[in-house]
């Protein structure tokens, strides 16, 4: 049995992500030579996992050693050339009779309000990316050791001179629709990426030759794809594993046939279940796809299960009760208050992971009271992030005073600087350490006393909204008011689109990499979404690089704006380190955000669930059973 682990790419516990997830890419510096690879380092049917961390470490999407060093043991092999005989040694547990029990339905609950993006070049939300595997898979997929291996292809080739990818596609996938897929399956996928306004990948498609005459990805024959590249770009092949997946393929006539409105809620994908139902908001059904492509090691055909049924619950305690009931099977996200009504329940495992993100409070700087770096700092210096962990936490997760995780671990840092020192040391800034004497010092200072604000959250952060007014409330002596406001999931996705008419919320940030958190947040944002500042110079025309489409909290910062564009573009690590470092010194010491924790990730699943595994960004069910 694999060590569970996740890789959450999320904006908030109430898990509504934008495009946090850049494959942000590297100047025409990034030839492989300078990062001591070869094409045949970068040719399939594998890539090693030594080679997949020089690439992540270097282009932009860096996992860290730290990450590495959670995974568990091997991955039994991953299908060696690709051939057609099962996924590569998932490796199925069997029970006390040696068989694995085939059928049944899954029942699972969803604590978001509704799903209203699932095709794979528009998913919007961590939960339903986290559950694409399971209806839509890829050309090549990063597995738990991390080594890029193959899913849909046999094998892949890589050209440097000029840069391009080639994939043999398996020949006799079908789509969920009952057609063969094929090259130009591919071709369609990524052309729409590139055009799609609302594809989550148009970063990665960006790298991409103009598919103008074919020329950025092409049809060689019906089972060879090729993606041909504007420069070397070593990272490619990594692009085409990433969040929504460039390499995925799309069946053109049944997106034609169902219009795209009917295609978003129910996608055709070639995962091992296909997606018969949606009622928004309600239910979405998976039922096992009887023709898919994948069988255990044993020759028995996957998936296992009959059909997985997800319950959307948007009410906190009605989850918890439909799994102690034996109602659902499995609870996704758990939040740490349920966890702990879970914790020594009967028949019923907690599985608890580190994110890989931060948690904040996140203030808006348009608003008046916020509108002041010495506002924001007071605010900060009264949060004591250690009882926020303990208290809104239950102590699931690790307090942090910025964006940078341990999880980081090459960027990490894990002392504080002197006050005052320059930004971008081995030391981070000490801005927003818990400091209730230096508070007080601003507040008289600036004559702030009186400061007011409202937290706007929705039910799940409730609490942790009410234990942080009390922490504010209690640390600043009375000087800083803190309301608290509930209100509904679409509520808050209008609230954090432009205008931005709200004065505090939680959300976080999370990637492989810290551009993924950062670089779309705290970029200068486009005029279009704020006019008022376009004036002086802190917004402009999103293709000239203002391209702040996520800077909710209204961060205004040239050096920061600058460093970000940066540092995509920086080959040396070190170098690039040290910039990153600079960023988020800045963002902690002007208050871009109130930085409070690291969150763990937790999911309740009922002990007659078996063999449930997260595979890198994917919570995957093909070789789930059930008792």
């Amino acid at each position: 049995m694999y060590e569970l682990f996740i890789i959450y790419l999320s904006l908030s516990s109430t898990n509504y992500i934008y495009n946090s997830f850049h494959l942000c890419g590297m100047s025409s510096d990034s030839t492989l030579e300078k990062l001591g690879l070869t094409a045949e380092d970068l040719s399939g049917p594998k890539v090693d996992r030594r080679t997949t961390m020089k690439l992540l470490a270097t282009s932009g999407v860096g996992i860290t050693s730290t990450l590495a060093g959670c995974t568990g043991g091997g991955d039994g092999g991953d299908g060696g050339d690709g051939g057609d005989g099962g996924d590569g040694g998932d490796g199925s547990t069997t029970n006390e009779d040696g068989d694995v029990q085939t059928g049944g339905t899954l029942q699972a609950g969803a604590m978001q309000g509704e799903w209203d993006n699932v095709e794979p070049l528009r998913i919007a939300a961590t939960q339903v990316q986290q559950w694409m595997r399971n209806y839509a898979h890829g050309a090549v997929r990063a597995n738990e050791n991390l080594e890029v291996v193959p899913e849909l292809a046999t094998d892949w080739t890589v050209e440097e001179d000029p840069f391009s990818i080639t994939i043999d596609i398996r020949e006799g996938i079908q789509f969920h629709s009952g057609r063969e897929v094929l090259a130009e399956d591919f071709v369609f996928a990524a052309d729409r990426a590139r055009n799609l306004e609302t594809s989550n990948i148009v970063g990665e498609t960006s790298f991409l030759k103009d598919p103008v005459d074919g020329t950025g990805v092409e049809a060689l024959d019906d089972y060879r794809v090729r993606y041909n590249y504007k420069e070397p770009y070593a990272p490619g092949l990594l692009a085409l594993t990433s969040r929504g997946r460039v390499g995925t393929p799309l069946d053109q006539n049944a997106l034609e046939e169902m219009g795209d409105d009917q295609h978003n809620l129910t996608p055709v994908g070639t995962g091992p279940f296909e997606i018969t139902e949606h009622s928004l908001g309600d239910t979405l059904r998976f039922e096992a796809f009887d023709d898919f492509y994948m069988t255990d090691d044993d020759g028995n055909q996957l998936p296992y299960l009959d059909e997985i049924v997800v319950n959307f619950i948007p009410e906190t305690g009605t989850g918890i009760n439909a799994l102690r009931a034996n109602e659902i099977q499995f609870m996704d996200n758990v939040t740490p208050g349920q966890a702990g009504q879970l914790e020594g329940a009967n028949d019923i495992r907690l599985e608890v992971n580190p994110f890989l993100r931060y948690e904040a409070l996140v203030i808006n700087h348009a608003k008046d009271f916020a509108s002041s770096v010495e506002a924001r700092r007071a605010i900060a210096k009264v949060m004591d992030n250690e009882q926020f962990v303990e208290q809104a936490l239950n102590g699931y997760g690790t307090p942090n005073q910025g964006p940078i995780t341990p999880v980081h671990g090459w960027l990490y840092r894990d002392e504080f600087a002197e006050p005052g020192a320059e930004p971008g040391g081995p030391k981070r800034d000490p801005t927003q350490n818990f400091d209730p004497e230096g508070a007080m010092e601003i507040i008289e200072e600036n004559d702030l006393g009186g400061m007011e604000f409202t937290i706007e959250v929705t039910d799940g952060n409730e609490r942790t909204a009410r234990i942080t007014k009390s922490i504010i409330e209690e640390n600043s002596n009375g000087e800083i008011t803190v309301n608290v406001e509930l209100i509904t999931y679409s509520q808050l996705v209008d609230y954090l689109a432009p205008p931005h008419d709200y004065e505090a919320t939680f959300l976080g940030g999370g990637g492989y990499d810290p551009d993924g958190m950062m670089y779309n947040f705290w970029r200068l944002p486009p005029e279009e979404d704020y006019p008022e500042i376009a004036d002086e110079g802190l917004s402009g025309p999103q293709e000239e690089g203002y391209d702040g489409i996520w800077n909710e909290e209204r961060f205004t910062n040239r050096r920061v704006h600058e460093l970000l564009g940066e540092q995509r573009t920086e080959p040396d690590r070190e170098e690039r380190k040290e910039m990153l470092w600079e960023i988020e010194d800045i963002c902690i010491r002007e208050v871009a955000r109130c930085f409070t924790s690291v969150d763990d990730s937790i999911q309740g699943i009922r002990n007659s669930v078996k063999d449930f595994s997260i595979r890198v960004e994917n919570q995957d069910f093909h070789q789930v059973w059930m008792e």
